[in-house]
């Protein structure tokens, strides 16, 4: 996990929308049964969740997870997605190689979106 500085609203977001979007921790299942249907795509290190956001507003028949170790990134983007309310998104903070390994069954997604990762 990566650690910086949370703002105030980042910190809201963490301590209250998280739970709605948090998937972490959970079994591909439940993802599934989020996503009602429609094909998952990963995005893998999202950062602050302009992308991810911009995706999903312009992709409601896609169902988007953002995997990302930054807690102000995770903070950012909960405290967005709800302000647009957005349903077809959901956030897994952990590392995303241990959760595409021992959570994601065999071509389960339909993509994976993937831009400049970090070392």
């Amino acid at each position: 996990m990566r650690s910086g500085r949370v703002t105030h609203s980042q910190r809201i977001a963490l301590d209250g929308v998280a739970s709605r979007y948090n998937l972490g921790g959970r079994p591909w299942s439940d993802i599934a049964a989020r996503a009602d249907g429609r094909p998952v795509v990963a995005d893998i290190g999202f950062g602050f969740g302009d992308s991810m956001l911009h995706y999903a507003e312009a992709e409601p028949e896609r169902f988007i997870v953002g995997v990302e170790v930054h807690i102000p990134g995770v903070g950012a983007l909960c405290r967005d997605a709800a302000a647009a309310e957005l349903s077809n998104l959901a956030v897994v903070n952990e590392d995303a190689r241990g959760w595409l390994a021992e959570v994601v069954p065999d071509a389960a997604l339909a993509g994976i979106r993937l831009f400049f990762p970090d070392p």
